[in-house]
């Protein structure tokens, strides 16, 4: 099996618009794909949790810390139609309470305290004052408070305005303060919030939903859970030796699929050039697909060309024929617009030219061997990228939409301006 179509040799070998290894290593490349892809019934291994039907998974939410804390906040309610009643409440209070029962019992929490609750009277509140899950019985004058934390870390002081909060709307009120993260590490006040695990908390609800009897729908959803934490949030051994075994004998070619994977700024990159083409063809830039990595966009305009002439035949700081340029840069789940200039490659007269654009916007002087130099930059504040991985499709959508239109006026509307003001000072700095 040979890859010699252009576009499977660009995927799999172009990175921002440069090529990066030597013919040799492409044809190593090549042959660690080719054995990868021989030996791909080694995948099946793993069939016992890809090929699984599960709903979290087609709607995209596995990983999604919100959706995690609305599923939980279900279970825990007893009042909701999982069928399980008060139990998952109920056990959890009950395993906290055995684990830190001298912290609890400080505070004249107990089992006999917590058996004797009329769970059915507790409330569960989501994003309230931006908790993330807040159990309250006002009948019993008792709270539960969860911090959850799948991907992240508490920032700030999170932890103690959540507290505050607390305090000063149910100041009479027994409170538990729970830091649920997949491996039960502690928070920054260990002593007030009490750490759990993913671990912990699957257990509990493994064992609930194996011992009582609810309706199928209710069984598959929660079952579905069960898999998706212990697929994704905490750590299964068994798959983790299946996955060790595999990525040790083809660890060449996975690690360069890896490489090259779609991420979350595959899309809206598609999208943007898509957008450039269109600007391109109404005559506002100048854009070249052999000038786009996987994280930079890059593209001229016919009004700085004038004043720093492309030429094809020659390699410049930016590539082939390109004396500056505009580059929509995405990195860092942000994107940014910035116009570069560089003297890498330029004629005296080019170079001058590219020193007094850069002395227009700043005082500091460019240093003799200057190479590089950033002009100007414009935020895209529509876009994150850590975000869009968690909205469904018709969210993330929306959010390109935005994003588009963000770098749409910065196309039509800052970079003219930009250049308006060029214009003029060149033209007084010359007169």
């Amino acid at each position: 099996m040979i890859f010699t179509h252009p576009r499977v040799r660009d995927f799999l070998f172009q990175k921002q618009g440069v090529i990066i290894i030597s013919s040799v290593n492409i044809s190593e490349q090549y042959k660690c794909i080719e054995d990868f892809l021989l030996d791909i019934d080694c995948l099946n291994a793993l069939d016992n949790w890809i090929d699984r039907f599960n709903i979290f998974d087609i709607l995209r939410i596995a990983k999604t810390e919100i959706r995690h804390s609305n599923m939980i906040a279900w279970l825990l309610n007893p009042n909701e139609s999982h069928g399980l009643s008060e139990s998952i409440l109920l056990n959890l209070l009950q395993v906290l309470v055995q684990k830190y029962r001298e912290t609890l019992n400080s505070k004249n929490i107990d089992i006999i305290t917590t058996s004797m609750l009329d769970y059915h009277s507790f409330n569960i509140y989501r994003e309230w004052n931006n908790i993330d899950i807040l159990a309250v019985s006002d009948a019993e004058k008792f709270l539960v408070c969860i911090e959850n934390k799948v991907d992240s870390n508490e920032h700030g002081e999170q932890l103690s305005r959540y507290m505050s909060v607390i305090d000063e709307n149910y100041p009479s009120y027994s409170k538990i303060f729970v830091y649920l993260t997949p491996d039960g590490r502690e928070s920054s006040n260990p002593d007030v919030w009490i750490a759990f695990s993913y671990t912990e908390l699957v257990t509990i609800i493994e064992k609930n939903v194996h011992r009582k009897s609810i309706s199928e729908n209710s069984q598959m959803l929660i079952e579905n859970y069960i898999n998706v934490i212990r697929r994704y949030v905490v750590k299964d051994e068994k798959l983790e030796k299946i996955c060790i075994d595999i990525y040790n004998k083809h660890k060449n070619a996975l690690d360069l699929l890896f490489e090259y994977r779609p991420d979350s700024s595959y899309k809206v990159n598609n999208d943007i050039i898509e957008f450039l083409k269109k600007e391109q063809e109404k005559g506002y830039i100048v854009y070249d697909e052999n000038n786009t990595g996987k994280t930079s966009i890059k593209f001229s305009t016919p009004f700085i060309d004038d004043l720093l002439p492309p030429e094809p035949s020659k390699k410049f700081g930016f590539g082939t024929g390109i004396k500056y340029c505009y580059e929509i840069v995405t990195r860092n789940d942000k994107i940014v617009v910035i116009f570069h200039l560089s003297s890498i490659g330029l004629s005296e007269k080019d170079k001058e030219m590219s020193e007094m654009i850069a002395g227009l916007f700043s005082d500091e002087k460019l240093k003799e061997d200057w190479k590089w130099r950033r002009v100007k930059t414009w935020k895209i504040p529509a876009y994150d990228g850590k975000k869009i991985i968690d909205l469904l499709d018709e969210e993330a959508d929306e959010m390109i939409t935005k994003t588009i239109t963000q770098i749409s006026n910065v196309l039509n509307k800052s970079i003219p301006k930009l250049e308006k003001e060029i214009a003029e000072k060149l033209h007084m700095n010359m007169n």
